[in-house]
C-alpha cells in the first residue's frame, strides 16, 4: 500500500458514569495532523483538556505512531449524551471522528474502565504496568545525536533522537517531545522511521528506531541546551512460569512499563565575525548562488517590469529577508512577493527563495539597474561572501503623460526641457489709419460696455463666494458628487471595454472604485488602505458580501494592470462594478 488508511477514532474510558464522576474522552489519529476541533462540552465540567499525547508502537520491526487528544470530564446531570464528531486537518484535507455516547446515572455504576482508550495494549497485564526503571540502562535507552558540537548563528544543525532496545516489541505509552529554546526549528521526515534497524553499540546489538529528527537554526550565541526526550515504554519480558502450558510453549511473558530519558546535551554557538561584517549582510547563512533577471529590457513609461532576485543553495532559506535594492528615482517600486521552492530533508534545508519586485518606470530614457550586491556568511569558509551581479539595461519609450519634471540621477538620460523667458518684442509697426466715424456715444453698444464692468464684478463676487463655500466644505461637495463622478468614469470604462483597451479599462475601473470610496468616506486616497475600507464600510452597515466583493474587484484590477498576461474577464468586472456601486450607494447616501 502506498499510504496507510487514516483512522480518526473517538472513545470514552467509561460508557456509564455517575453525575460528578470523572472520565476520560479521547480522540486518536494514526497520522500527522493539526488544527484539532473538539466536540461540544457545554453539558460537562472540563477538568483538563484538550491535552495532546503522542505514542509509538514497534511491533515485528514495524513502527507506527498515534496522536491523541483527551479531556478529563465530569457530567452535571443525568441522561444519555452523544458527543458530536471531532474534526482535524490531515495532509489530504479535514477528517471527522465517530460519535461517542455515554449514559449518566445517579449512583456509582460498576463497570470496566480503560484509563487510556487510545492505547488499549497498555492493559495487557494491569498488575505489572506500573512505571519502573528496571533494566532501562542496558536494555532500553534513548540517545540524542548531534551532527556537530559547535555552529555559527543561523547555521543549520541536525539533532536525532533514537531509541535503543533489546526487546523485540515496544509500545510508547507516553512520549514527551522536547521544546528547543533559542532555536528556529524544522522537523525532518525521516525515511527510516517506519522500520527497526539492528545496530552495534558498545559491543552489543540493539534494535534501533528514530523517534524524532529536527533541523535547528540557533538564534543567539553562547552555550545552548539541547533538551532531553522523555518516554514511558511498555515492553514485553519473558518470565519463569509455573504453568505447564507456558513451560511447554517456551515460557510466559509479562508487560513492564519502563521510563527512559535521553541525556541532555549542549552546543556552542558563535556569533558572526563583527570586524569584517559587510553593511549589506542581513543574516543569510549557508552556501548560496545569487541571480537577478528582468522579464523585459524594452518598455514604455507606465508599463510594469518584473525583477526576480533569486537566492538558491543550502542554508537558512526560510529566514532570508528581502535584499535592500536601490532603483533609479524614475522607477516606482513595490514591496517584493516571495516565492519559495524549499525542501527540508535529512540532507538539510535546500532549494531557493525568489523575491519578485514590480517596477514601473515613469519617464522615458535609458536606465541601468544595479549593480546589485548580496552578502551571506558561509559556515564552510567561516567568512562572508559577497556576490556582485551584473548591470541590467532597460530602454523606456516616452509616452503621453510622461513625467518629465522628475529629478534625475546619473542612472538615466532625462528628456530635456527648454527654459522659457520673456519673448523678444516684435519690431515691425503699422501706421495708424483713421476709422469710419459712427455715432457711438449713447448707443446700445455704449450702454452695454458701460454696464459690463459692474456686471462682471458681481459675477466675479458670486463665483468667488461659491468657490469659498466649496473650499470650506470640499469634503461634503466631493461626497455629494462621488456617485456622478463614478458614473462618468464607468462610462469611459465602457468605451474602453468596447475598444478592447485592457490596460486603460482596468485603470479607469480602479479609479472609479477607489475615487468613489475616497470621496464618499472623506478619506484621502493615500490613507485609504484595505483594512481602513473594510472598517469604514462596516460602520455604515454595508453588507460583508459587498465589502468582500469590493476588495475582490480592486485586487482584480490591480492584478490585471500589473501582472503580465493576467486578465480577469473585462465584461464581468465592468458588470460587477456597476452593480456593486449601485448597491453601495444605498448605504452611503449623505
Amino acid at each position: 500500500m502506498q499510504a496507510q488508511e487514516v483512522r480518526f477514532n473517538g472513545s470514552a474510558s467509561k460508557t456509564k458514569v455517575a453525575v460528578g464522576e470523572q472520565f476520560r474522552l479521547t480522540y486518536s489519529i494514526n497520522t500527522s495532523a493539526s488544527g484539532f476541533n473538539g466536540p461540544d462540552l457545554s453539558a460537562f465540567d472540563v477538568y483538563s483538556g484538550p491535552n495532546q499525547n503522542t505514542s509509538m508502537q514497534i511491533i515485528n520491526n514495524a513502527v507506527s505512531q498515534t496522536l491523541s487528544y483527551y479531556y478529563i470530564l465530569a457530567p452535571r446531570k443525568e441522561g444519555k449524551f452523544t458527543f458530536t464528531p471531532a474534526q482535524i486537518n490531515v495532509a489530504n484535507g479535514r477528517v471527522r471522528s465517530n460519535e461517542v455516547s455515554i449514559e449518566v446515572v445517579k449512583g456509582n455504576p460498576a463497570q470496566t474502565t480503560n484509563p487510556n482508550p487510545a492505547n488499549p495494549r497498555q492493559n495487557v497485564n494491569p498488575g505489572t504496568n506500573q512505571p519502573s526503571t528496571a533494566g532501562a540502562s542496558d536494555k532500553l535507552f534513548i540517545k540524542a545525536i548531534l551532527n556537530k558540537s559547535s555552529a555559527f548563528l543561523d547555521e543549520q544543525v541536525e539533532v536525532t533522537y533514537k531509541i535503543y532496545s533489546k526487546y523485540g516489541q515496544i509500545n510508547f505509552s507516553d512520549l514527551k517531545l522536547p521544546t528547543f529554546n533559542g532555536f528556529y526549528t524544522e522537523d525532518i521526515k525521516s525515511q527510516n522511521n517506519d522500520k527497526l534497524e539492528v545496530e552495534n553499540y558498545n559491543g552489543s546489538q540493539y534494535y534501533t528506531a528514530e523517534i524524532k529528527k529536527t533541523l535547528l537554526f540557533p538564534q543567539k550565541s553562547g552555550k545552548l541546551e539541547i533538551p532531553a526526550l522523555d518516554a514511558t515504554c511498555l515492553v514485553r519480558e519473558r518470565v519463569n512460569s509455573q504453568s505447564f502450558f507456558d513451560q511447554f510453549f517456551g515460557g510466559g511473558y509479562r508487560d513492564v512499563s519502563v521510563k527512559v530519558k535521553s541525556q541532555p546535551m549542549s552546543i556552542q554557538v558563535f556569533a558572526h565575525p563583527g570586524s569584517a561584517r559587510p553593511a549589506d549582510f542581513n543574516g543569510a547563512v549557508g552556501d548560496f548562488t545569487v541571480t537577478a533577471e528582468i522579464d523585459k529590457d524594452k518598455v514604455r513609461s507606465g508599463d510594469p517590469v518584473n525583477l526576480k532576485f533569486t537566492i538558491s543553495g543550502k542554508g537558512n532559506l526560510k529566514l532570508l529577508e528581502a535584499p535592500a535594492l536601490t532603483f533609479p528615482p524614475e522607477f516606482e517600486g513595490y514591496d517584493p512577493q516571495i516565492k519559495d521552492q524549499i525542501r527540508v530533508t535529512e540532507a538539510g534545508m535546500s532549494g531557493s527563495r525568489t523575491f519578485e519586485y514590480l517596477l514601473i518606470p515613469r519617464a522615458g530614457g535609458e536606465y541601468v539597474l544595479g549593480p546589485f550586491t548580496y552578502t551571506y556568511f558561509s559556515p564552510t569558509k567561516k567568512n562572508y561572501v559577497t556576490t556582485t551581479l551584473p548591470r541590467m539595461l532597460i530602454h523606456v519609450d516616452k509616452t503621453v503623460g510622461d513625467q518629465t519634471n522628475v529629478a534625475r540621477s546619473g542612472s538615466g538620460t532625462a528628456p530635456k526641457q527648454l527654459a522659457t523667458d520673456i519673448r523678444f518684442n516684435k519690431k515691425n509697426t503699422h501706421a495708424f489709419e483713421p476709422i469710419d466715424e459712427h455715432p457711438f456715444f449713447l448707443s446700445g453698444g455704449f450702454y452695454a460696455l458701460t454696464a459690463l464692468p459692474p456686471l462682471s464684478l458681481l459675477l466675479l463676487l458670486f463665483m468667488r463666494r461659491r468657490q469659498a463655500d466649496r473650499s470650506a466644505n470640499s469634503g461634503l461637495y466631493r461626497m455629494k458628487e462621488a456617485g456622478s463622478m463614478a458614473q462618468k468614469r464607468l462610462k469611459k470604462a465602457d468605451e474602453l471595454l468596447k475598444a478592447d483597451k485592457k490596460d486603460a479599462f482596468y485603470e479607469e475601473v480602479y479609479r472609479a472604485l477607489y475615487g468613489y470610496l475616497s470621496d464618499k468616506l472623506q478619506i484621502p486616497a493615500a490613507e485609504l488602505a484595505r483594512p481602513k475600507i473594510m472598517q469604514e464600510l462596516g460602520k455604515r452597515q454595508v453588507p460583508e458580501f459587498d465589502c468582500n466583493e469590493l476588495i475582490r474587484l480592486l485586487d482584480a484590477c490591480e492584478f490585471a494592470r500589473f501582472a503580465p498576461g493576467a486578465s480577469s474577464g473585462m465584461q464581468q468586472v465592468f458588470t460587477d462594478s456597476v452593480s456593486l456601486l449601485t448597491r453601495t450607494e444605498k448605504y452611503l447616501k449623505s
